[in-house]
């Protein structure tokens, strides 16, 4: 074969290469944060950081507490809205836009409710900021494995989660023990009622039982009775919670940055389905723990604990 031959055959090649080769097209993300708080800004430096220097991917930032006005004019050319907060998911989904929207650092009590009965193909999909309430019981067993009676209080906007409650295993000698509350006058008697019958509590965020008074009487009601408290954030530790699990913003935005990765590859109208965080930390209130009788472990060692048996699920 003289040269020429050979070298148009190649061309021809690379361009059929060329051709059959999917092409990655760039993505336009739109991020919309509740404001400019910490919490949010960490988690939007981290998808910037991420993001910033590829070319397929192109970011905007909108802040409702300054920018409000703007949402209105987003163009429906954009291919994925990343909410950050409660305000802003709500926001942007009272308008209505057929843009895929996946909402981050949301309680599921809130995404349930902006959501309603939808069910199947979704161009919604979420990153929950609450730990499933398994893994506050695994840490629970860890460090107080004496234990026997967990106990969970729900009020209006928690009582969502109760699927999730009914379906939890627990270890056969571990009982969980659930209490309900519709007013705040009935908080602080359905509280001391639910201390008599349990060893400890898990706690769940819900704007009726956590609020700020009534999160106070609980620590200290609970205390009093040397019954731990284990939380779902380092802020509640700190206020005297035996312990807790949680998630910083930065491994919240890991999650959302693979949750958009597989959403990509599959080449999808349909978003995948929302989930709670698989990246979490441990905090440990030594102090009251050891006053409460708990065992002395590690955080990073908790932690490896807890993500070994999660996995065999």
């Amino acid at each position: 074969m003289s040269r020429f031959r050979r070298a148009c055959c190649l061309l021809l090649l690379g361009a059929l290469y060329c051709a059959a080769s999917p092409r990655v097209q760039a993505m336009d993300i739109m991020m919309v944060a509740s404001s400019r708080g910490e919490l949010y800004e960490r988690f939007l430096d981290t998808i910037r950081d991420r993001y910033g220097t590829q070319n397929d991917v192109h970011l905007s930032t909108i802040y409702l507490d300054r920018e409000a006005r703007t949402l209105t004019e987003i163009d429906e050319t954009t291919d994925l809205l990343l909410t950050v907060g409660t305000r802003a998911a709500s926001t942007v989904a009272e308008l209505g836009l057929p843009i895929p929207a996946i909402n981050a650092i949301i309680p599921e009590s809130s995404y349930r409710t902006l959501i309603g009965s939808e069910t199947g193909c979704s161009k919604r999909s979420a990153i929950f900021i609450d730990q499933p309430l398994r893994r506050q019981a695994l840490l629970a067993s860890h460090i107080f494995p004496n234990a026997r009676n967990y106990g969970v209080l729900l009020g209006p906007v928690s009582r969502q989660r109760r699927v999730e409650i009914d379906t939890m295993e627990l270890p056969a000698d571990r009982r969980l023990i659930v209490r309900n509350v519709t007013q705040e006058e009935n908080t602080v008697a359905t509280t001391r009622k639910l201390l008599k019958e349990t060893d400890l509590l898990l706690a769940v965020n819900d704007p009726l039982v956590l609020n700020r008074e009534n999160a106070k009487l609980l620590l200290y009601a609970a205390y009093q009775k040397q019954i731990p408290i284990i939380g779902f954030s380092r802020a509640y530790v700190r206020a005297g919670a035996a312990a807790a699990v949680f998630s910083e913003p930065e491994q919240m935005a890991k999650q959302a940055m693979e949750m958009i990765k597989h959403w990509r590859s599959r080449n999808s109208s349909c978003l995948p389905g929302p989930e709670y965080t698989r990246y979490f930390r441990v905090a440990i209130n030594t102090g009251v723990a050891r006053s409460l009788g708990g065992d002395d472990k590690d955080e990073d060692t908790l932690i490896k604990m807890i993500l070994k048996q999660e996995q065999r699920q």
